[in-house]
């Protein structure tokens, strides 16, 4: 999932977010408070944007690879974390979202050049999410 689209709507959503928890704690004024009430609306597209981008990538890759799919499950990450920030950009909370997706791919990064496990927000999510799955398929078929 590094690099491509896939970034550039992370990463663009993440700024916006970024950018509306800094224009609330600012209190601006003036045309730029003016634009700064826009931030939720756009906060709310772009994190919808990187929800439908991951989901079709979700669906695209658990049909070629099955359930197993690592990518799959990454992608389910991504688009529950962009489904998410969508939801919280009309609360305070979308910029702490942002700083928690950039402090998990930081860790992941480092991780990645420390001991070759590399990881991202999305693939930190999209496990707990392959958990779930799988732990709920077990339970209900006994």
């Amino acid at each position: 999932m590094s690099g491509g689209t896939g970034t550039m709507v992370e990463w663009t959503n993440r700024i916006v977010h970024l950018a509306e928890g800094a224009a609330h704690l600012a209190h601006l004024g003036g045309s730029a408070g003016r634009l700064a009430k826009k931030l939720p609306s756009l906060a709310v597209i772009t994190g919808s944007s990187q929800a439908g981008f991951f989901y079709t990538e979700a669906i695209s890759a658990f049909n070629e690879q099955g359930m197993n799919s690592d990518h799959g499950w990454e992608a389910v990450g991504g688009s529950v974390l962009g489904a998410v920030g969508a939801a919280l950009s009309l609360t305070p909370w979308g910029a702490p979202l942002a700083l928690a997706e950039i402090t998990a791919d930081s860790l992941g990064s480092i991780s990645g050049r420390r001991v070759g496990n590399r990881f991202n927000a999305n693939k930190v999510v999209g496990e707990l999410f392959r958990g779930v799955h799988f732990a709920y398929r077990e339970i209900r078929y006994r």
